[in-house]
């Protein structure tokens, strides 16, 4: 387990925790301290509902969407039991970078971007994510409120749902999209995977999206790995499993020649670096030759 260091004063706080820092938080719950201590990582599970409902969300713009995402935290109580690693470089950064995720099950999409969001006060974190998430009004809101980019490859299910999909075509493909929004000072969040992989042990090989935009922009990267500490490695990853999420270190993208047009190769190796460490932080192996997408 990677731990912030001293220099950065934050602190990682977990239920696997036993020392003082845990004793600490439970002091502070008790004694009615219910607002989060600056640069202190909190795990949702040791969040109480006032401290939910009164931290500051000072950067979204509406109301609603903070209630949606305060709301959305109370329900990452239940499933996300740990946080831990190099969490400064994500609470801390305000500039443009990429976060990069492992993608395991539905939930992921929703209350992910909710609990980053809360950390980050609001601050925007732009996901990249698919369309039938708008038809759900809590979640339509987290994703307005991040400026969400939204693709339209995938369909909706049941069927019907797809004579809707026109209505969330965007005007730009995703790629420009979050290309704009990096060269513009935001952060945009990927999971280069492209789909779900529920195998326990295996990242997919994922697409060199994330790659491209960092060697175009010179942002860093930072991996972000989903755990599953309380199911059998052998065993393919429901929802609803508990999880855990663990932030490595920054990637720092290597200089190019003609940084304005990376070769594929030059891609290709930077994404096999980016591959290489989501797979540490997430407790899988990835491998080249593995498939692209899931089968059917």
């Amino acid at each position: 387990m990677q731990h912030i260091s001293e220099s950065t004063q934050s602190k990682v706080v977990s239920p696997v925790d036993m020392g003082e820092d845990r004793l600490q938080i439970s002091h502070n719950l008790v004694s009615g301290i219910h607002k989060i201590p600056k640069g202190t990582l909190v795990s949702p599970r040791h969040l109480t509902a006032r401290q939910i409902w009164t931290q500051p969300l000072d950067h979204f713009t509406r109301k609603r969407s903070a209630f949606w995402c305060r709301t959305l935290v109370m329900l990452a109580r239940r499933y996300v039991v740990a946080m831990d690693g190099d969490y400064a470089s994500f609470m801390k950064r305000c500039g443009p970078f990429i976060l990069v995720l492992n993608h395991n099950m539905r939930h992921e999409s929703v209350l992910i971007p909710a609990l980053l969001h809360f950390y980050r006060q609001g601050r925007p974190l732009h996901f990249i994510a698919d369309w039938p998430f708008l038809l759900v009004p809590g979640i339509a809101a987290i994703y307005r409120a991040g400026d969400t980019i939204i693709t339209t490859q995938k369909r909706a299910k049941p069927g019907f749902l797809n004579l809707l999909k026109p209505l969330f075509k965007p005007t730009q493909p995703a790629f420009q999209q979050a290309l704009e929004k990096l060269r513009n000072g935001s952060p945009v969040a990927i999971f280069p995977e492209g789909t779900m992989n529920r195998h326990p042990t295996q990242l997919l090989k994922g697409a060199p999206g994330a790659a491209r935009l960092a060697l175009l922009t010179q942002v860093p990267v930072i991996p972000v790995g989903i755990r599953f500490p309380n199911l059998d490695p052998g065993k393919t990853i429901p929802d609803g499993a508990h999880m855990s999420l663990h932030f490595g270190t920054c990637l720092q993208p290597p200089l190019l020649d003609h940084p304005s047009q990376p070769t594929r190769n030059e891609a290709a190796g930077f994404h096999a670096q980016i591959m290489k460490a989501l797979a540490q932080v997430s407790g899988k192996s990835w491998h080249p030759d593995v498939a692209k997408r899931r089968r059917k």
